[in-house]
């Protein structure tokens, strides 16, 4: 996965708290399609609460709060306008859903002085390993796009 050089405080702490609000947005509109293979999906919208805890900080840069809002635009680039076929909206959701989780497993690497602080980021990044399992051997096109915007966020948090 692409990353940036260097982490510093200021990049985790954007990476942390950018793949929460993703996650936690997610989990909010999973598909009714695709609900039965997200089992505990409501118990971690829950932990968010305690994860954003975590992030919480005296003073953040205006620098940071400007990546987050300009990388949550690129999600909303691919989100589909409700009146979309189905299958169009399943594949966008499927995209950001995969994004999520490389962003996710990125930040319980590398942003340890944020994630350290609470074990829900390992129980998170496992739980989205294992619902994506069912998905990635199907979903090949989801996932490649998934990464190209994945590529386009970290590209953001690096400067």
């Amino acid at each position: 996965m692409k990353t940036p050089t260097k982490w510093t405080p200021a990049k985790q702490h954007s990476l942390c708290v950018l793949s929460c609000a993703l996650l936690g947005a997610s989990i909010e509109v999973i598909p009714e399609k695709y609900r039965e293979f997200f089992p505990g999906a409501q118990q971690f919208r829950v932990q968010m609460d305690e994860v954003r805890k975590t992030l919480v900080v005296p003073h953040w840069s205006v620098k940071g709060r400007k990546n987050i809002m300009t990388c949550l635009v690129i999600p909303n680039d691919y989100m589909p306008d409700s009146e979309w076929p189905m299958k169009q909206r399943l594949y966008h959701w499927l995209v950001i859903w995969f994004c999520t989780e490389m962003l996710w497993t990125d930040a319980a690497v590398v942003c340890d002085q944020w994630t350290g602080k609470s074990p829900v980021w390992q129980e998170a990044k496992q739980w989205l390993l294992s619902c994506n399992e069912h998905f990635y051997q199907d979903h090949d096109s989801e996932a490649t796009r998934a990464f190209i915007m994945y590529e386009q966020i970290m590209d953001i948090l690096k400067k």
